[in-house]
């Protein structure tokens, strides 16, 4: 270490000093608060960043949720035709079945006169007609 004999000397040395380390601790007072300023800019575009994430996110899910509105009412669509069309066939169905009991009214007059006539043939040719215990018999010669 260095030696002093004067004291003027020596106290101007320790002046020296001392204002060598006052003046780091000045500078790094005021570097501290940029090294603050440049951690908080860091932080705040972290911060942007993460913002920007979130809005992104939220834009996906308006447009799926747009998407799904789409296909809902693409569906609804869908049902409504489907409903359409089976009302469509329920009425062509119903007038089929109208014009069927039209053309049977109309055969009806017919059915009654023929059967009326087939029972009047029955009837006078009833001798001619063989019975059911004739038949069986026949039936089981023919089987044994």
């Amino acid at each position: 270490m260095l030696h002093f004999h004067k004291p003027f000397f020596r106290l101007l040395f320790y002046g020296f000093f001392l204002q060598c380390s006052a003046n780091t601790t000045i500078r790094q007072g005021i570097d501290a608060p940029e090294e603050n300023v440049d951690e908080m800019r860091g932080n705040n575009q972290d911060l942007k960043v993460q913002m920007l994430e979130l809005e992104t996110g939220n834009l996906r899910l308006c447009v799926d949720n747009e998407n799904l509105k789409i296909q809902l009412g693409a569906l609804e669509l869908s049902n409504n035709q489907l409903r359409i069309d089976h009302n469509n066939i329920q009425e062509e169905f119903q007038k089929r079945i109208e014009k069927l009991d039209e053309e049977n009214n109309g055969l009806k007059g017919k059915i009654s006169s023929i059967e009326s006539n087939f029972v009047k043939f029955m009837l006078s040719n009833r001798n001619v007609e063989k019975s059911q215990d004739q038949h069986l018999g026949n039936y089981l010669l023919a089987k044994n």
